[in-house]
C-alpha cells in the first residue's frame, strides 16, 4: 500500500475516534462539576484530565501525519 494512502487512512481513523469521544468528554466534564459526592467529582476530574490528554495525543498524531503527507505531495 502507498504510504500516503496509509497515512491518510490513519488520520481519518484518528479523527473519527476523536469525534466519537467528544460526547463522552462533555459528560465527564458535567459529572466532574455536578456529581453530588466529592469523591466522585474528584475521580471524574482525574478521568477527564486523562481523557483530555488522550484526545490531545490523538490530535497531535493526526496533525503530524497530515503534515508529513502534505510535505511529500
Amino acid at each position: 500500500m502507498d504510504p500516503t494512502v496509509w497515512a491518510q487512512r490513519i488520520v481519518g481513523r484518528l479523527r473519527e475516534h476523536m469525534d466519537s469521544e467528544r460526547e463522552a468528554l462533555t459528560e465527564y466534564a458535567r459529572l466532574a462539576e455536578e456529581a453530588p459526592d466529592g469523591h466522585v467529582r474528584f475521580l471524574m476530574r482525574l478521568i477527564l484530565e486523562d481523557e483530555r490528554r488522550h484526545h490531545q495525543l490523538f490530535a497531535e498524531m493526526a496533525d503530524s501525519l497530515e503534515r508529513e503527507v502534505e510535505s511529500r505531495s
